[in-house]
């Protein structure tokens, strides 16, 4: 059952290239994002800045303590905004290495189960099996549903057949 689990290679290309292309489009979002927080805190300056022109003018020591209230709550806010700037559009790691042994592992999983490591073939199940394979004495082993990438990668081998059925080019 593992073995049928192992998609086509080039099948296998195409997703690789649209995890790929999505990991962009999020890496791309992240980077506006910083932009945004960038403004954010730039506008959180002007604010404080104003609070405290503000603060030199007054007379009374209540509206004194209420402003540097205000300011101390606002520069902690700029901090946060600026921490989140520094990690925001960085990825913790390259795509490479952040999607190799998922992409691994969907790529063959029998060749995991292969390695005979107890502590591996129950990881394979969970990761390939969305419930426990069921087995019948008569019959052998039932249709097992499969986690999601699977379903997926199933779901994109039917529409590359009904393409090709259809006349389409190679993709």
């Amino acid at each position: 059952m593992l073995k049928s689990l192992r998609p086509k290679e080039s099948l296998f290309r195409i997703c690789r290239a649209m995890f790929r292309d999505a990991w962009e489009l999020r890496r791309e979002d992240s980077a506006k994002t910083a932009l945004f927080m960038k403004q954010d805190a730039q506008q959180l300056q002007l604010k404080i800045d104003r609070l405290v022109d503000r603060l030199v003018d007054a007379d009374s020591d209540s509206v004194v303590k209420a402003y540097e209230q205000r300011i101390e709550r606002m520069q902690h806010d700029k901090r946060l905004l600026e921490d989140r700037m520094q990690n925001a559009g960085k990825p913790a790691a390259s795509f490479e290495e952040m999607f190799e042994l998922a992409m691994r592992f969907l790529s063959n999983p029998w060749k995991i189960w292969e390695t005979g490591h107890l502590g591996l073939r129950r990881t394979v199940i969970r990761m390939a099996f969305s419930e426990p394979v069921s087995y019948c004495r008569k019959t052998g082993l039932r249709t097992a549903k499969t986690t999601l990438p699977f379903n997926m990668l199933g779901i994109f081998l039917q529409l590359s057949a009904e393409w090709w059925s259809l006349g389409g080019s190679n993709p």
